[in-house]
């Protein structure tokens, strides 16, 4: 069963964001099943959380340009890419064998009544399309990949956490101390100094005022 396209009316900016986000979920376990054993290390996180948020139901495909849904998880495994996997469920457990957690998660998902989707939340899972907060980065595969492998080998604790879905990949590698944490700042003065002061202690806008007067300071002639 192929998936079928809904027309929804401009779905609301928080919608979006988790449309998009499960996209992105579906996007990287498609290139992960493709890829064949390279980087297969990290599709065992990829099905926990796609099961966790329900990703696989719902999402707004940027290939496709339009949002796709499936009611029965099989359906989402067997149906062709872009729209699915396009594998098959036993495929899939055997690139998971090894692994009882994942396993446990895949024959959740198998054994769910069908149903519409449902956005559970939208926040807490492997990525996240806020771009103004400190805690959050534009997702890519490859860089939640990266984050998932450091995480495993040098801060298991942060890494449990991150399946669990109480943190982000881009959060716990902040926590970690592996990331710096960043912000978005628009290019306007006021719009930037409201950022800023939401974000920089004292000392913080301080320092930055002076790093300011040193910049201005060498660009004169």
């Amino acid at each position: 069963m192929l998936a079928k396209p809904l027309q929804l009316p401009a779905p609301g900016r928080d919608v979006d964001r988790r449309l998009r986000s499960n996209d992105t979920i579906v996007s990287s376990l498609q290139r992960l099943v493709r890829s064949g054993r390279h980087e297969m290390e990290n599709l065992p996180e990829y099905v926990q959380i796609l099961v966790r948020e329900n990703s696989w139901q719902e999402r707004y495909s940027e290939v496709l340009g339009r949002i796709v849904t499936f009611h029965r998880f099989v359906d989402f495994v067997t149906a062709d890419i872009p729209d699915g996997l396009g594998t098959d469920v036993a495929t899939i457990r055997k690139l998971l064998r090894g692994n009882p957690a994942a396993l446990e998660a895949l024959d959740e998902a198998i054994q769910s009544k069908p149903g519409n989707p449902t956005g559970t939340n939208q926040y807490s899972g492997i990525v996240d399309n806020v771009h103004n907060s400190t805690d959050r980065e534009s997702p890519t595969g490859n860089t939640t990949d990266a984050a998932l492998r450091r995480l495993r080998k040098d801060a298991p604790a942060l890494h449990s956490r991150v399946l669990t879905g109480e943190l982000s990949p881009h959060a716990a590698m902040i926590e970690a101390g592996f990331r710096k944490r960043t912000i978005t700042i628009k290019v306007d003065p006021q719009s930037a100094a409201q950022t800023i002061a939401r974000h920089f202690d004292r000392d913080q806008v301080s320092e930055l005022i002076a790093c300011l007067y040193d910049e201005i300071a060498g660009r004169r002639p």
